[in-house]
């Protein structure tokens, strides 16, 4: 993996230029607290063989129950 960029409401969040190697399946740790329901966050990657891959997930605050 060359860099990844996590956002999340459009907003960069954590991003990370890599010049070592890493496992094919790396775990990182990073916190982000949630301020409004429905957003999503968005990682986004290129690897050495300049390959792009993008993940996105909604996410909800703690505690979050919709409105019925």
């Amino acid at each position: 993996m060359r860099n990844i960029v996590l956002s999340y409401g459009g907003l960069r969040v954590m991003s990370a230029d890599l010049d070592i190697s890493i496992s094919e399946n790396p775990n990182f740790r990073f916190y982000v607290v949630p301020e409004q329901g429905g957003s999503v966050l968005t990682a986004g990657e290129q690897d050495s063989d300049d390959k792009r891959f993008q993940a996105k997930q909604e996410v909800q605050p703690l505690g979050y129950s919709p409105q019925a």
